[in-house]
């Protein structure tokens, strides 16, 4: 597995920048606590070695349990946000070029 950037002891400061005053569980903060019937279909990727990967399960999880047409897209060994890292990384660079066809099958099947 890949060693993940993310350090636990700068959680706090990333909490903070991220939800500013809203709570955790605040819809517009994290879609595990929305309501997700009628979203489109969705394309979820995540590394395998990121430390978010269970919150993208359990959101793909709570999308298909709803009816959301869900394809989860876990990369084992990378990172959170690896895609970032397509003009260096093969495996990024192939994670977008799945979303490109995700979006253009979806886009073109509505």
């Amino acid at each position: 597995e890949s060693t993940c950037y993310l350090v636990p002891a700068s959680f706090p400061v990333y909490r903070r920048a991220y939800l500013g005053d809203r709570e955790a569980k605040d819809p517009q903060a994290s879609p595990l606590f929305a309501d997700l019937r009628d979203l489109p279909p969705l394309l979820i990727q995540a590394g395998g070695a990121e430390m978010l990967r269970d919150e993208a399960e359990g959101l793909a999880r709570a999308a298909q349990a709803v009816g959301v047409r869900v394809t989860l897209d876990v990369q084992p060994g990378l990172f959170h946000a690896y895609q970032t890292a397509a003009a260096i990384l093969p495996e990024a660079k192939q994670a977008v070029a799945r979303a490109a066809a995700f979006i253009r099958t979806t886009c073109t099947a509505s």
